[in-house]
């Protein structure tokens, strides 16, 4: 609270809500009061924040989920600010390379959380898993020699040409010609009229 009354208090310009309600109706509106008690537990102290934002749905709690961003979105003139400002060597990753360790711990902590995560579609495989089959977006890719290849997902188009999923999804149906495996293609997400 103490940050909260000096940025409150501060000339300096904010869009921070809480910052700008307090200096248009005055900090003698605002109080501060402790709901409740608890152990220094990260997850009690999360489950308690939600059980109080619940009950009381404040007006100026922006994050409705504890320790979450989720359901929260940045402006468009927001999101092209971070653009610039992070742009090239701004960027606080710029020119820096992960280790091999780092690499692998990464690619551990993803696995482990997604083998304990539920999904519709665990453990499923081939044409039952929506990410691979039913339930994914068909793709239709042609070549200059009108061959035709058919999958029935983006990922399943991704895989065969050894490519990432956005390479596949933001030349869809462009009608652009891309080149892939050494040959061009267009990518489409319906089949091609019989002429």
């Amino acid at each position: 609270m103490a940050s909260h009354f000096y940025h409150a208090n501060s000339n300096k310009d904010t869009n921070i809500i809480l910052y700008r309600a307090m200096r248009k109706y005055k900090l003698e509106q605002f109080s501060l009061a402790i709901l409740e008690f608890c152990k220094s537990d990260i997850i009690v102290c999360s489950d308690l924040e939600k059980k109080w934002i619940d009950f009381y749905k404040p007006d100026y709690n922006i994050l409705k989920i504890p320790g979450s961003s989720s359901g929260f979105r940045h402006s468009i003139d927001t999101i092209n600010k971070l653009k610039q400002l992070f742009k090239k060597e701004n960027h606080p990753k710029f020119g820096t390379k992960n280790s091999v360790e780092t690499n692998l711990a990464i690619s551990k902590g993803i696995k482990e959380f997604y083998y304990k995560q539920e999904h519709h579609a665990k453990g499923k495989k081939g044409i039952f898993s929506t990410q691979y089959g039913i339930g994914g977006q068909f793709v239709f890719c042609y070549n200059k020699t009108g061959k035709e290849l058919i999958f029935p997902s983006i990922n399943g188009a991704k895989q065969h040409f050894k490519v990432r999923w956005t390479t596949i999804k933001k030349n869809l149906d462009t009608q652009n010609w891309i080149t892939l495996q050494g040959e061009d293609w267009i990518i489409q997400s319906k089949p091609r009229q019989n002429k």
